[in-house]
């Protein structure tokens, strides 16, 4: 009983203070150390939420038009509070706080909405992890990226994506980054981005893209006019001369399925697409085109096998 007595007391005067009818000092005082360094944290959460509800630059509205999600409406004070209380007690939101690091995860088939802390804006895509220190943001732009995400940087500091893969540098621009096992490709789609590995780097325009596969940059690909931003945004994977392996990965992500290739070549060339809405369809486009047949006895496992 004591312990609800806490809790109710403490989400009153949590509710009085992001409310700002309490003063910092005076909420300080009345919750323990432990709380109130929580609390704080949860309130920059709750900025972070309300900064992606407000209206930002056209061409970012013209790109989130394009995605198939449900609008965020603003919550009401009491609503914060709720969500201030599912943080302290289970932590299960997406986005997790850890002393000064943040972790984003966008779950299978899904993607995550970001504003960072400058205002650049990230788009992560399914089964992709961001991560980054709030401590001295302003100066030090810099971000872990396992998976896929779609950024819009604002001008500044230098921004930097690190992946296991290589590094990418920009200052303001427009691009996307793919890293998932020993796969990269980056898209600029405005400004320039530097991509390194190693030893080696390149300078990507707009409308360029390069990838390294099996420990090399290969050489950057121009990209069509009409390509304003990436296909997943339009429910959609495509690809250009990548190994099949790479995709079956993609599929994986997208489908929350798993793949058993051991009797299929996953070395093989693939060029093409396959869409987000309709797994049958997706998989009969990608091993169609090489006549591989598959089948599902278990459910969610997907078994290859060759004509």
């Amino acid at each position: 009983m004591n312990g609800t007595k806490e809790n109710e007391r403490d989400e009153y005067y949590l509710a009085k203070w992001l409310d700002k009818s309490m003063s910092d000092e005076e909420f300080k005082e009345k919750v323990s150390p432990e709380a109130y360094a929580s609390y704080v944290k949860i309130r920059d959460g709750i900025s972070v939420y309300e900064l992606l509800n407000t209206p930002i630059d056209n061409s970012f509205l013209k790109i989130k038009a394009q995605i198939n999600q449900k609008k965020v409406k603003k919550l009401p004070l009491l609503r914060y509070v709720a969500i201030a209380a599912s943080i302290i007690l289970c932590f299960s939101l997406y986005i997790i706080f850890q002393n000064d690091t943040i972790v984003i995860n966008a779950a299978i088939a899904q993607q995550e909405n970001v504003v960072l802390l400058d205002g650049s804006q990230v788009i992560v895509n399914a089964n992709s992890t961001l991560i980054y220190e709030e401590k001295d943001w302003k100066h030090n732009r810099e971000l872990s990226l396992e998976g896929e995400a779609y950024f819009e940087v604002k001008n500044g500091s230098q921004f930097t994506v690190k992946t296991t893969n290589g590094t990418v540098n920009v200052l303001g621009t427009k691009f996307n980054v793919k890293t998932r096992q020993d796969f990269l490709e980056v898209t600029c789609y405005e400004g320039k981005v530097k991509v390194s590995y190693g030893n080696e780097s390149k300078i990507l325009t707009a409308l360029q893209s390069i990838q390294k596969i099996d420990g090399n940059l290969l050489k950057v690909q121009q990209l069509p006019h009409d390509i304003l931003a990436p296909a997943w945004f339009q429910n959609e994977s495509r690809y250009n001369s990548v190994p099949l392996r790479y995709v079956l990965l993609d599929l994986e992500s997208q489908y929350n399925i798993t793949i058993d290739k051991i009797n299929i070549d996953d070395t093989l060339i693939f060029t093409g697409s396959f869409t987000h809405t309709n797994k049958r369809l997706a998989l009969q486009s990608v091993f169609q085109a090489f006549n591989i047949k598959y089948s599902e006895k278990n459910k969610g496992k997907i078994e290859l096998y060759m004509h």
